[in-house]
């Protein structure tokens, strides 16, 4: 739903920009957003508003020769001064195929290592490990659901709260009915508890319906957001049977490890699903677009 909306703005922009209809309605993309790129410089729309440029529309048959002048499209030659060849690009397959090569980071790791059991990423740019390299991609499907409606869990401890703000400031803006529950974790609340101020206004609005917070060293006992979700796994599951988006920021080594643990955890214990099908839970809450982590 998330990537239709994109692709409606995107051809709505189409509209508004080029005044040509004909080569507007040609212009739209009518696939997802990560099919193909939508290739859009600032500047790229407004080129086709100059005499100088003519879009040539090959109703999916591609080129049929080149010539010594030009380009031949349904039998019309097309004069040029200039063939620019752009290749595709891939997904899905190994990153160092793509590149050409494999990074070496910190005391030796390739990137090949780092990623063998799938890709990790800080907001889809930074790698563990890897300082010096920076991937310029989309985060990996890490958007609020199209519904305002829909409930959403959010799980950032630490730094992982910040794309979560963003979220609570989008859905705020939108006046998203949607219920929103955040839980949060550091170590102090006196010195670490980022964006109180604005986290609690939320929560007095009403605009947070659920706020679970773990502050680690407040207490005797260390507790987590994995604790917190335990504590509270009756109604964590009642929101998931709800239709809940889950979302998870943060560490991947052991805080999205353990707190997905506790996942499949909750779904056996409040779902009464063994441990086989709570796996298979989780695995078509991720399926459906109800699951994204974005762990580093």
């Amino acid at each position: 739903d998330s990537d239709f909306e994109k692709m409606e703005e995107i051809r709505a922009r189409v509209d508004a920009i080029v005044k040509d209809e004909e080569t507007a309605q040609n212009l739209k993309a009518w696939y997802r957003q990560l099919c193909k790129r939508p290739c859009f410089h600032d500047a790229y729309l407004q080129s086709f508003n100059t005499p100088g440029t003519r879009l040539i529309d090959t109703d999916g048959k591609g080129v049929e020769k080149i010539t010594e002048k030009g380009l031949v499209v349904a039998g019309v030659e097309y004069e040029v001064d200039c063939i620019i060849y752009a290749s595709g690009f891939e997904v899905g397959t190994e990153y160092t195929r793509r590149a050409g090569f494999d990074l070496t980071g910190r005391d030796g790791l390739k990137l090949s290592q780092a990623w063998a059991d799938g890709m990790r990423s800080k907001h889809g740019i930074h790698v563990h490990g890897f300082p010096n390299a920076f991937f310029v991609q989309p985060t990996q499907g890490f958007v609020l659901p199209q519904d305002d409606a829909a409930p959403v869990i959010m799980i950032g401890p630490g730094t992982g709260i910040a794309p979560f703000r963003a979220f609570l400031q989008h859905r705020e803006h939108r006046g998203a009915t949607g219920r929103n529950w955040l839980f949060f974790g550091e170590q102090h609340r006196a010195s670490d508890f980022y964006y109180r101020a604005e986290i609690e206004r939320w929560q007095a609005k009403g605009h947070l319906a659920r706020l679970s917070l773990a502050f680690s060293r407040d207490g005797a006992d260390k507790v987590y957001v994995q604790h917190r979700m335990r504590e509270e796994a009756a109604e964590l599951w009642r929101w998931l049977q709800d239709g809940a988006y889950l979302y998870v920021c943060g560490d991947a080594a052991h805080m999205a490890r353990d707190v997905e643990a506790t996942l499949i955890r909750i779904a056996c214990d409040e779902g009464g699903l063994s441990p086989e099908a709570a796996q298979a839970f989780v695995e078509d809450l991720r399926r459906a677009g109800r699951y994204w982590r974005d762990v580093y």
